[in-house]
């Protein structure tokens, strides 16, 4: 019986990490890293000049 039991413990964190993950990425997270990314692509459609600075360009 000992095994079944490890089987279903198992099954059960995998899908409590399973339902974690989509709702960390579709609520606080997806918010997070999706306004960061709109900044960049903020900056990028701004010029080269402005967003160069970043990484190591003429600034």
């Amino acid at each position: 019986m000992k095994d079944f039991r490890y089987h279903v413990v198992s099954l059960t964190a995998v899908f409590l990490a399973l339902a974690i993950g989509i709702v960390m990425g579709s609520g606080p997270m997806r918010t997070a890293l999706v306004g960061e990314q709109d900044e960049r692509i903020a900056q990028a459609r701004r010029g080269p000049g402005r967003c160069a600075g970043r990484r190591g360009g003429p600034a």
